[in-house]
């Protein structure tokens, strides 16, 4: 007797997963975030042992063999040492980037103010460059509310992404 298996054709599987990781952003993305990284840190360390165990098995023995996969094995553990340090670094950086361009921006548009004295378009470059300065310092003042707005715009991008991919797939089979 035989049986029929229905199985799923992969971009299903792909939006379904998609789908629920945009979700898992946008609902939960501190969580979210502290499990990618611990499921990162995971993989490498147990793709430094494979490869570790196929080179045993292919034969080799010398020791400096395992130098490649002892390396990735120790720079996972310090990865997810470290990890959850860097992501609190980010916010800082982008506060302080979006500063300096700002205030690079405002010299630049009061240098077109003095070079074109009857163009007033060196208002706007200089009002969105205020607005980049203040962006900038609200980013400094609040970081752990920029990381998880940016993990949300991330999670509803997967959700958009997913709902297209889908009907592309059903599109295309028609």
């Amino acid at each position: 007797m035989t049986g029929s298996k229905k199985v799923l054709p992969t971009p299903i599987i792909y939006a379904a997963a998609g789908a629920i990781a945009g979700l898992w952003l946008l609902i939960k993305p501190g969580n979210a975030l502290n499990s990618v990284i611990r499921i990162a840190g995971w993989a490498l360390i147990i793709d430094g042992i494979i490869n570790a165990v196929l080179m045993f098995l292919n034969g080799k023995r010398k020791i400096e063999d395992y130098i490649a996969p002892a390396v990735e094995v120790l720079l996972s553990v310090v990865f997810m040492a470290v990890a959850r340090f860097l992501v609190k670094l980010i916010p800082i950086a982008v506060g302080l980037i979006l500063i300096g361009l700002g205030a690079y921006k405002i010299k630049t548009g009061l240098e077109i103010r003095a070079k074109f004295v009857n163009d007033k378009k060196w208002i706007l470059i200089v009002a969105l460059s205020c607005a980049s300065i203040i962006f900038g310092i609200y980013v400094l003042l609040h970081p752990s509310g920029f990381t998880a707005t940016v993990l949300r715009i991330l999670g509803a991008y997967l959700l958009i992404e997913c709902a297209e991919d889908l009907y592309t797939f059903y599109v295309s089979k028609k």
